[in-house]
């Protein structure tokens, strides 16, 4: 009985054993499925189609070990879950691409579903939220200076390796702060929904991560010095959206005056709201207004706090997304 026992647990353990590593061969082959998206490396761009084949050649040209079809197929219902895939023809799939008109009609969703969260979310944040966006950011930061580090120097054209591991971090790391930012307006069907549209434009979110390289090369030609990480838009926002939401009201009428005055113009036009609403307000009137009542005054600051919060969230986002529809889909 004794044996009988050992021999079924030995046999329960290889079971487990591989289901572990058919487990971590799926998660690697899921990276590398990630990262050629990223960076269009292998014909993985926008609206290309996917074979099950395919795909298991590029995985195993990348030494992640013995991939299957059961894996692929977990990957790519994962990616269409996520809309970075859709259903292609002859049993294949498509990397998922947006025309002009669907990329605005869904950044406009997407600014109604964050600025409702920013609306609603408890601020000032307390100390174990702040911790956690400040894990994420630092997280963020550092995927980002691994990656220039990767590229910068002697460069790419002189035999410099690119740093794919970063790059998929940089994207990881960028999206978990939004998330984790965003999931602290306490209503969860709202934050999976702010998730599931920024998975949707999975490749523009990543469309600066492929600038890199090329603004780089720019900058050498040029003579100037290489990309620093204070002029990395997605790590400027965060730092600024970790601030707005943690400092004390009183704090934000002095700490803020010159970014507002920043703001290019271009943005306050398209978005006039700002300028009716916060802008004119905050620049001319703000001051005359803090002799208010302290229920008032209180109840100001927050509406300040908050405007501020959505406008440095949907500055670089609408820079981004009007950047790539420039470059991308003329």
């Amino acid at each position: 009985m004794s044996r009988s026992r050992n021999v079924s647990n030995k046999s329960l353990g290889r079971k487990i054993s591989g289901f572990i590593d058919n487990q971590k061969i799926e998660m690697e082959a899921l990276d590398a499925i990630e990262t050629a998206i990223i960076f269009r490396e292998r014909g993985f761009g926008e609206g290309n189609k996917l074979h099950e084949d395919d795909a298991i050649t590029f995985i195993q040209e990348n030494g992640i070990g013995s991939v299957t079809r059961y894996n692929i197929r977990n990957i790519f219902a994962d990616l269409m879950r996520r809309g970075i895939l859709t259903t292609g023809k002859s049993r294949s799939v498509e990397i998922k691409y947006y025309s002009k008109d669907e990329l605005e009609d869904i950044y406009v969703v997407r600014r109604l579903l964050e600025e409702k969260a920013i609306d609603i979310m408890p601020l000032p944040l307390d100390s174990s939220q702040l911790e956690n966006l400040k894990k994420c950011y630092e997280n963020h930061k550092g995927s980002v200076e691994r990656y220039l580090l990767s590229i910068q120097g002697v460069g790419l054209e002189y035999g410099g390796k690119k740093d794919f591991e970063a790059g998929l971090m940089i994207s990881r790391y960028n999206h978990l702060f939004h998330s984790t930012f965003f999931s602290f307006c306490n209503n969860v069907y709202l934050s999976e929904q702010i998730d599931h549209f920024a998975d949707m434009i999975f490749s523009i979110r990543n469309y600066m991560i492929r600038q890199f390289d090329m603004l780089s090369t720019i900058k050498r030609q040029q003579g100037d010095s290489n990309i620093e990480i204070k002029d990395v838009g997605s790590v400027y926002q965060h730092n600024e959206l970790m601030i707005l939401a943690s400092v004390d009201s009183n704090d934000i009428a002095s700490k803020y005056d010159s970014f507002v005055t920043d703001i290019p113009p271009y943005f306050i036009n398209k978005y006039s709201e700002y300028s009716d609403d916060f802008l004119s307000t905050y620049i001319n009137g703000f001051v005359a207004k803090l002799n208010d009542t302290p229920e008032k005054r209180e109840k100001l600051l927050d509406k300040k706090r908050r405007a501020l919060i959505k406008l440095i969230n949907w500055y670089h986002v609408y820079r981004t997304v009007t950047n790539f529809i420039q470059s991308e889909r003329k």
